[in-house]
């Protein structure tokens, strides 16, 4: 690197480091970049080692997380579901159920002679990112972490209407069949769905390299 910087200065060309810069892409240059910045600083001007690894946190955070979709919605969970139900109907569902518990809530339809279950996992009311805030982790109200909970939920519901949707467009233009899009969530005689049967058994073929059993309930 000294030859080839020599040869530029013995050609009359002062601008060797401007020909090959290039601004930092590797995620460590932002974060000292960010370090540089901090405040306060101590011990001769070196930031505090907590400052840095909170900062460095925050920074983390707010720089590589995307978005999610719907992440602001106000559309209310029970307008969410309603929408659901209209969606099946516009595609020929013939019955729907919903239902739900402390965790977990559940959408059911019978669509092409198949009973399809959705589960929608809740997020726990308890959790740090409905408890603190998302920037300084500072505790929030009951009111306000409820609010954040809330909002949650709403998410979720905006998303599921939205993957059932995609999923019967897919089927209606014929980029899919139904079996394929629904398999996983479509309903066994044994009250499973097809991807609660089938996962286990995925394992077991990966880790002993054989075809996994035919369903012990077939003819």
């Amino acid at each position: 690197m000294d030859f080839v910087r020599a040869l530029f200065e013995k050609s009359g060309d002062s601008y060797f480091g401007s020909w090959f810069y290039s601004a930092p892409l590797d995620v460590m240059s932002f974060v000292a970049e960010a370090v540089h910045s901090f405040q306060p600083r101590c011990y001769g001007g070196y930031p505090c080692h907590k400052e840095v690894v909170r900062k460095t946190e925050s920074f983390m955070r707010k720089g590589v997380r995307m978005s999610r979709y719907a992440e602001k919605t106000s559309v209310s969970v029970e307008k969410s579901k309603a929408e659901i139900d209209k969606i099946l109907q516009r595609y020929g569902a013939s019955q729907f159920i919903s239902g739900w518990d402390q965790e977990m809530a559940y959408i059911g339809f019978y669509m092409a002679d198949r009973m399809v279950k959705f589960v929608l996992p809740l997020p726990p009311k308890d959790s740090d990112e409905f408890i603190r805030t998302p920037g300084r982790r500072t505790k929030r109200t009951h009111e306000k972490a409820l609010a954040a909970w809330e909002q949650a939920c709403r998410q979720r519901w905006r998303a599921l209407s939205l993957v059932i949707k995609a999923k019967l467009e897919a089927v209606e233009t014929g980029i899919t069949s139904f079996e394929d899009e629904f398999l996983a969530h479509i309903m066994l005689p044994d009250g499973r769905t097809a991807g609660e049967f089938l996962k286990p058994q995925l394992d077991v073929a990966y880790q002993q390299k054989k075809m996994p059993k035919l369903l012990p309930w077939g003819n």
